[in-house]
């Protein structure tokens, strides 16, 4: 799948947990930049594979939330 025809990209950020201290994070949003979850998981690897299979599945924003609990899981 090109990249140009991508729905949704990973984004990373830095989140600071009062218990566990600060770490990096990454998150999914759509190309637009007005749909993001953040903090999904601090595996880079495991982020990308699901991007990847929400893009190539076009998967709808309104089961986006529903695809990611069930990869996680």
């Amino acid at each position: 799948m090109s990249l140009n025809n991508a729905i949704y990209e990973v984004f990373s950020e830095e989140v600071v947990n009062s218990e566990i201290g600060s770490y990096i994070s990454y998150g999914i949003r759509d190309k637009t930049g007005e749909y993001s979850i953040s903090d999904i998981t601090s595996d880079y690897t495991k982020i990308l594979k699901i991007v990847r299979l929400l893009n190539e599945y076009k998967v709808s924003k309104i089961h986006l939330v529903d695809v990611i609990y069930d990869f996680l899981e």
